[in-house]
């Protein structure tokens, strides 16, 4: 039985316990009084009783229902609030790595754009990208000018 109780969630576990509590109350305590044969007055005193008990003994359970689910929640808050802090700071770091790459990037273009060697790329045997000393070496007025031409023909 213990293994059983285990394996159940909170919430049917509190469930089985409450309505065990209230059959065995309901049964036992009618029997109780009905055994006693007391007038009328105890009768309705226990009766009362039994109510209020049976309201408190729901309250309490109810409390602690809700306690459990306010704790999960919390715990669930906390663990999203660590993960966007993880992610804002992987944010803020990438930021500051693509403001480095652009840097490095413009420095080195700046460098092939202004070297004294002709500098260019070809892709299957076409300019691709020519520098100024490139431009200046295949006598073209302009990089749009060998950028649209073959290598072979220069």
């Amino acid at each position: 039985m213990v293994r059983v109780l285990n394996k159940i969630s909170f919430e049917y576990r509190i469930t089985v316990l409450y309505f065990i509590i209230g059959i065995s109350w309901i049964l036992f305590s009618d029997r109780f009084v009905e055994s006693l044969a007391l007038d009328y007055k105890i009768v309705v005193i226990i009766s009362i009783t039994k109510g209020f008990f049976y309201v408190l003994v729901t309250s309490l359970l109810l409390y602690l229902l809700v306690r459990k689910h306010l704790n999960r929640i919390l715990s669930a808050e906390n663990i999203i609030k660590q993960r966007n802090e993880e992610l804002e700071s992987q944010n803020i770091e990438l930021k500051n790595l693509k403001e480095i790459a652009e840097e490095s990037e413009s420095y080195f273009r700046s460098l092939v754009e202004n070297a004294p060697e002709a500098i260019f790329i070809q892709i299957d045997w076409e300019f691709a990208y020519v520098n100024k000393a490139a431009i200046k070496l295949y006598g073209a007025l302009d990089e749009q000018q060998l950028l649209s031409s073959k290598i072979i023909d220069r």
